[in-house]
């Protein structure tokens, strides 16, 4: 049976569209980035999975994940994201 010593890490940036199927990606409007990570035993190359109840799906806004729990998807932001957002909570007050 393997002990797990060493592990392998992947992450992959998706960019999230606002859905327009149609149009060339290079035209569809970003929405957010999703940051999907996986992890597996680099002995063995077994799965590891993220416990808990977290969502399922994709969200710009929140952590969710795959339907078997083997991939975390995390939002990330871009620097003019986080402009925006500080924007909004300045005007907000």
């Amino acid at each position: 049976m393997c002990e797990h010593r060493e592990f392998l890490i992947t992450g992959v940036v998706t960019r999230l569209t606002d859905g327009s199927m149609d149009a060339d990606p290079e035209e569809q409007t970003v929405i957010g980035y999703d940051l999907e990570l996986t992890v597996k035993c680099d002995q063995c190359d077994q799965d590891f999975s993220f416990p808990g109840s977290v969502p399922i799906g994709m969200n710009p806004n929140r952590i969710t994940t795959n339907a078997d729990g083997k991939e975390l998807r995390v939002p990330v932001f871009s620097p003019e994201q986080i402009l925006e957002l500080k924007a909004m909570e300045v005007s907000n007050n």
